[in-house]
């Protein structure tokens, strides 16, 4: 995780994640194999409908492909902002279909926001 600006408003500093290696875009440099070690006490399940409910940030004109079988992603690229956390419009894909989690800090965060069950 690592701090950037907010690309609208440069006072503010969000908590950017899950820009992983091999990504088509920005700087992507975070190990996909880190987030294997996040067990996260909030159902998984529960993460993934929140960040449903989420709109896109930004969104960005290019294709971006999944970064283990080059296939394409059929939606634009982008972000979510979530409270002060950034984190790629692709990580909602990498989530539900490997056997990873959300960072520790991310969910501290979602603990405060949701009714956790």
């Amino acid at each position: 995780m690592k701090a950037v600006k907010d690309v609208f408003d440069k006072e503010v500093t969000l908590q950017q994640f899950a820009n992983f290696k091999g990504m088509d875009y920005g700087d992507c440099d975070e190990s996909f194999d880190a987030f294997k070690n996040y067990h996260n006490s909030i159902p998984k399940k529960q993460i993934i409908k929140h960040i449903e409910s989420l709109e896109p940030y930004c969104c960005m004109p290019m294709i971006s492909h999944e970064i283990f079988t080059g296939k394409e992603f059929k939606l634009s690229p982008g972000y979510y902002r979530d409270g002060n956390f950034i984190f790629p419009t692709d990580f909602l894909y990498y989530l539900k279909e490997y056997d990873i989690g959300v960072p520790p800090e991310y969910e501290q965060y979602l603990s405060s926001i949701l009714d956790v069950t």
